[in-house]
C-alpha cells in the first residue's frame, strides 16, 4: 500500500514538473515572438514611420494646404508666430516642395491650432538638398530633432 502511495505521489510530482516545464517553454516562446515583433518594428526606420504618419494625416480631415490655411485669422500655430511659419512654408515651396500641409489641427474656443507641418518632398536631388537646408532652420525654430535625407517622402515638424 505504501509503495502505491509513493508511486502515486511521484507520478503527481512528475506530471506537475512536466506541466510547469511546458509553461516555461511556452512563455519563452511567447517572449521570443514578442521580441521578434518589436525587432521588426524597430527595423522600420524613423523616416518610414514619419512617412506613414504623414500619409495618415494627409488622408484625414485634419490636414490642409499650408499657405491657404495660414491666411485665415482664426488659425493659430501654437508657440510660434504665424508669420515665421508662413515664411518657412514659402521657402519650402520656392525650394521645390510639391506640397506643404498644416496638420493635426485641433479646435479650441473658436480657433483652430495647427500642431504639425508636413512637407511633401520632390524626387529631384537638387530640390531635396535645398529643402533639407531649410529644414535645418525649421528644426531649430520648432526645436525638433535633426533629419537627414534618407529618400523619405515627407518631412514632419511638430509645432507644439
Amino acid at each position: 500500500m505504501r509503495i502505491r502511495k509513493d508511486l502515486a505521489a511521484g507520478l503527481v510530482v512528475l506530471l506537475a514538473a512536466t506541466a510547469l516545464g511546458c509553461g516555461k517553454r511556452d512563455a519563452a516562446g511567447s517572449s521570443a515572438a514578442s521580441a521578434k515583433g518589436a525587432e521588426r518594428e524597430s527595423d522600420q526606420s524613423r523616416e518610414a514611420r514619419f512617412d506613414k504618419h504623414a500619409q495618415e494625416q494627409i488622408a484625414s480631415s485634419q490636414a490642409f494646404e499650408a499657405r491657404k490655411w495660414l491666411k485665415t485669422p482664426k488659425h493659430v500655430i501654437f508657440k510660434h508666430a504665424k508669420g515665421q511659419v508662413a515664411q518657412l512654408v514659402d521657402e519650402f515651396y520656392q525650394a521645390g516642395a510639391s506640397q506643404v500641409y498644416v496638420a493635426g489641427v485641433e479646435e479650441h474656443e473658436g480657433s483652430q491650432f495647427g500642431t504639425m507641418l508636413i512637407v511633401a518632398l520632390p524626387s529631384d536631388a537638387a530640390a531635396r538638398k535645398k529643402i533639407f537646408a531649410i529644414a535645418k532652420q525649421a528644426e531649430d525654430l520648432f526645436q525638433n530633432d535633426p533629419t537627414s535625407d534618407a529618400k523619405q517622402k515627407y518631412l514632419l515638424f511638430s509645432l507644439d
